[in-house]
């Protein structure tokens, strides 16, 4: 007959209850290995982690009944017992980094394929949009770790050379990769701040490097409608940069009244939780409006 004590051991709440200490527990081991005092004490409580991890496999129901996940857990260890501890315990100081690296990189390794074994085992057929970004991403991650990894100890045992290592056609390759510049155009800043007596205040003006210096801006309580929007564009003292200055093209207001309506809204429903924020540049071009670079200061 089975116990309580069995049937509670065997419950699912119970075992990913589990698995979160587990979890916790190698986060925070972890976390140790950044400094020589605490990283004995690290692996300690990884490696209790670890141990928790196991045996909460080992309870769900089935495990014993004809299930490959004893023997396989056996055979890790068994693998993992004889590479390491030996490697521990005779690996020179010299060549530490050599085997941190390489251990870091069975990490990785390992990660890639339970990430694989995961998917085919619950995800296999269609691609719905589930877990399987979770998976993929652990995928990735590990794949980087492994590969980055398997370079840094293959350069520091001096099996590679030490200079960057580049694939065929790289320049091209970056010059895909590179974001596109912004367009020139007139920079706007668009903030919020938050004032102890007034509440959210919106402010619109022109911003970029010079914003300090040019103090061109106009200041109304938030939120704010399109129309007040508008307004307080057309009060900036350069205005007329909006209307294709130098033959530049006409700035889209409307577009732009719309960022200042958003970030007003912005600033109103969040005013508890933020002392300023501001986008500095928008930089306006025409109907193209891009925001560069953006800033939060909670409170």
């Amino acid at each position: 007959m089975t116990s309580l004590a069995t049937v509670f051991l065997q419950t699912t709440n119970f075992i990913d209850a589990a698995y979160i200490v587990a979890f916790g527990l190698m986060i925070y081991g972890m976390s140790g290995l950044t400094g020589p005092r605490t990283a004995v004490r690290g692996n300690q409580i990884a490696a209790a982690g670890m141990a928790v991890a196991v045996i909460a496999t080992l309870l769900r129901k089935g495990e014993f009944d004809g299930s490959g996940t004893v023997v396989l857990i056996i055979v890790g260890l068994a693998i993992g017992t004889a590479v390491g501890v030996p490697a521990a315990r005779n690996v020179k100081m010299t060549a530490m980094p050599q085997m941190v690296a390489l251990f870091n990189g069975v990490g990785g390794g390992a990660v890639v394929l339970i990430a694989w074994v995961e998917f085919r085992h619950h995800f296999a057929g269609d691609w719905p949009l589930r877990a399987e970004g979770f998976e993929l991403f652990g995928a990735i991650v590990g794949s980087i770790s492994f590969w980055g990894s398997g370079i840094a100890f293959a350069k520091l045992q001096e099996i590679l050379p030490g200079r960057p290592i580049k694939l065929p056609g790289q320049s091209a390759i970056n010059g895909v990769l590179l974001q596109p510049m912004a367009p020139a155009g007139v920079e706007v800043v668009v903030g919020v701040k938050v004032d102890p007596l007034l509440g959210p205040l919106i402010v619109v003006g022109f911003g970029g490097a010079l914003v300090e210096l040019l103090r061109d801006s106009a200041v109304e309580l938030a939120p704010i409608n399109a129309e007040e929007a508008l307004g307080m564009l057309r009060k900036l003292k350069g205005a007329a940069l909006f209307d294709g200055f130098r033959g530049a093209e006409a700035v889209d207001l409307n577009q732009l009244a719309e960022i200042a309506v958003r970030v007003s809204e912005f600033a109103a429903d969040l005013s508890s939780y933020i002392v300023e924020a501001d986008i500095n540049p928008v930089i306006c071009a025409g109907s193209s409006l891009v925001a560069v670079d953006a800033l939060i200061v909670r409170g």
